[in-house]
């Protein structure tokens, strides 16, 4: 248990500072002006899901997906050739799938 106005324990507060610190350049970019608006364009061009597609569904897309994520290649955020549509279901489970992968496995 922790005090009302606090957020974390003082054992996990390092750990949420680091994380904070580690991703706060990709929420800032996912909230900034530039993405916003060329994400929108995008998908105004692209407007069904590709993986859907592939599997004979006809499905539109809700989000920009980055086909390389940008924790390995920050330099292709805003590479329209590095950008998937993608409907919500599909994007789940790509990341879902690139997190599984990223984890060490018990044998």
């Amino acid at each position: 248990m922790i005090d009302f106005d606090k957020s974390y324990c003082d054992k996990h507060k390092s750990k949420y500072q680091w994380r904070k610190s580690y991703e706060g350049k990709y929420l800032q970019f996912y909230n900034s002006t530039i993405w916003r608006k060329q994400s929108k364009l995008f998908l105004t061009q692209n407007q069904l899901c590709v993986e859907c597609q592939k599997n004979g569904i006809i499905r539109k897309a809700d989000l920009v997906d980055h086909i390389i994520p940008l924790k390995v290649d920050w330099s292709k955020r805003l590479d329209w050739s590095n950008w998937q549509p993608l409907c919500q279901d599909c994007h789940n489970a790509k990341t879902r799938s690139e997190q599984y992968a990223n984890k060490p496995h018990k044998k």
